[in-house]
């Protein structure tokens, strides 16, 4: 045996022993941690279905419509030209029909051939170009919208209201 008294872990004056983790305890912060990993997962799938169910639906900007001097649905002419035809008029002097010659028509480049859009254009001497908002961003996307049923449907409503408000007594 040995001479050497047990005490404390052999040592004088030593402070008492640090209580280990309680395994009560363990569990409930175990509990808390997987509830914030899985509060932390659903969010960001319900943010991925969001995304998806989302992505790609057109929302037609009321200022560039309102400001336009014609409102169309046409297309492009030969894919790389700067002339659209007219299938459909909303607001302006022009007919179905018509060509129109857009200067501007170059900087839209995700134009694609043969698809119908909704162009809001302002006249430029004798031809027409996309309305441009006056605001100190310059990498605002250009006023054309895939003609498809709920971007034709907001460009009316947007139109009926910007009537009815010019109309005295038309809106409060």
């Amino acid at each position: 045996m040995s001479a050497v008294p047990s005490h404390a872990n052999g040592r004088r004056g030593a402070e008492p022993p640090v209580p280990a983790v309680s395994v009560a305890t363990q569990p409930a912060s175990r509990r808390l941690l997987w509830l914030a990993v899985l509060l932390a997962v659903g969010w960001s799938v319900l943010l991925l279905l969001l995304d998806l169910f989302t992505a790609g639906r057109s929302v037609v900007g009321p200022a560039p419509i309102q400001k336009a001097d014609v409102v169309v649905v046409g297309r492009r002419v030969d894919g790389q030209s700067n002339r659209i035809q007219v299938d459909r008029v909303f607001k302006g002097e022009v007919a179905a029909g018509d060509t129109l010659r857009v200067i501007d028509l170059a900087d839209a480049q995700d134009l694609k051939p043969e698809t119908a859009y909704v162009f809001a254009l302002k006249h430029h001497q004798s031809d027409f170009e996309f309305v441009r908002m006056d605001l100190p961003r310059t990498d605002l996307p250009l006023p054309f919208y895939p003609a498809t049923s709920a971007t034709i449907e907001q460009t009316k409503i947007i139109l009926r209201d910007a009537a009815a408000e010019a109309v005295p007594g038309g809106r409060p």
